[in-house]
């Protein structure tokens, strides 16, 4: 009798056991499987640690913030991009299962925008953001909270205003004047005039610096503000944010921490300041690429690994024709209320 119960004592242990390691196993698994870019969540030259999170998205609640700030840049800002701002509504409607209504020109349009996410991180063109919450939730809760600082809805909407406000757009305006970017810019114009090009971009290493007296001590810093700004002006890395932006105000939403109306509203706003800014979703690809060089600042292993990433991705959107299935969009009206016939 006493043998028998020992026996089925041992057998409950031994399957509690097995059931345990199981759990623990599709965890790993399913935390995982969607990350092939781990951001580093240290600081910004901080490339061996990793987090698990959803992709090249670094955290912008801490690197942003810069030491020094101009506050007068800073207020100009405020004033110029306070239109991107929304009204919070608390009693608004949540998320439900029913989601995205993904026949809105706003939801094709973020899509389109996002689709570099998909190439880099093998998910969905089609979805805005490359991936659904509902698919990755506990990758997108840890997302948001290790690589954004959002953990609740107070949090998201902190963070999606600061960014909308300044960013590193803000430090980018900031960093115009340091000398090496001048010689920087000064040298391109130069070399390349008007029809300086992403693929010209591709061309500049240190050895062209070294020949025009730049210093290469922040290599892709400088590189990226001087190529920004001159492909694009003061505005160079606003692509850059509002990109990472609509990604992060998804899945916001998709976790809760934003309602309908706000989601909708946000993305309106700044799919319509893309539109203003940018002549293809093409262009909002090569200002992320020079957003990823930017936060770098120097040439590291890790960073040109990840530079190199991004720049296969466009190209392979190029070689696929995947940019001229989805430029004919970029142009359309985006509206709020009527669906995409």
């Amino acid at each position: 009798m006493i043998k028998n119960k020992l026996g089925l004592i041992l057998s409950i242990i031994i399957i509690s056991a097995i059931i345990l390691a199981l759990i623990l196993f599709c965890k790993d698994y399913s935390r995982n499987k969607i990350a092939k870019y781990q951001p580093s969540t240290e600081n910004e030259e901080a490339s061996s640690e990793s987090t698990e999170a959803l992709g090249l998205d670094e955290e912008v609640a801490k690197e942003d913030e810069a030491e020094d700030v101009d506050e007068n840049l800073k207020s100009q800002m405020e004033k110029q991009y306070s239109h991107l701002l929304v009204e919070y509504d608390e009693n608004g409607n949540y998320y439900d299962e029913v989601g995205f209504d993904k026949t809105l020109t706003i939801y094709k349009w973020g899509a389109d925008a996002t689709s570099l996410y998909a190439y880099l991180e093998n998910g969905d063109a089609d979805i805005l953001a490359a991936h659904e919450a509902d698919d990755v939730y506990d990758e997108t809760i840890y997302f948001l909270s290790k690589a954004w600082d959002i953990y609740d809805r107070a949090s998201a909407k902190a963070i999606i205003n600061k960014t909308l406000l300044y960013g590193h757009q803000l430090s980018f305006k900031e960093y115009l004047d340091d000398e090496d970017v001048r010689k920087a810019v000064k040298a391109i114009k130069k070399d390349y005039g008007k029809d300086f090009s992403f693929a010209d971009a591709k061309k500049i290493n240190e050895t062209y610096f070294k020949e025009h007296g730049i210093s290469t001590r922040y290599f892709y810093k400088v590189k990226a503000t001087a190529c920004a700004y001159v492909r694009f002006g003061e505005e160079g890395l606003k692509g850059y944010d509002y990109l990472r932006l609509m990604r992060v105000i998804a899945l916001s939403y998709e976790c809760g921490y934003l309602t309908s109306e706000e989601t909708y509203q946000l993305l309106y706003n700044i799919e319509n300041e893309l539109q203003q800014n940018y002549e293809s979703f093409q262009e909002i690809h090569e200002c992320y690429y020079y957003g990823e060089m930017f936060r770098m600042k120097t040439k590291t292993d890790q960073a040109t690994i990840t530079i190199n990433d991004i720049e296969d991705a466009i190209d392979e959107m190029v070689t696929k024709r995947y940019y001229q299935k989805i430029e004919k969009r970029y142009g359309r009206e985006i509206n709020l209320e009527v669906e995409d016939k």
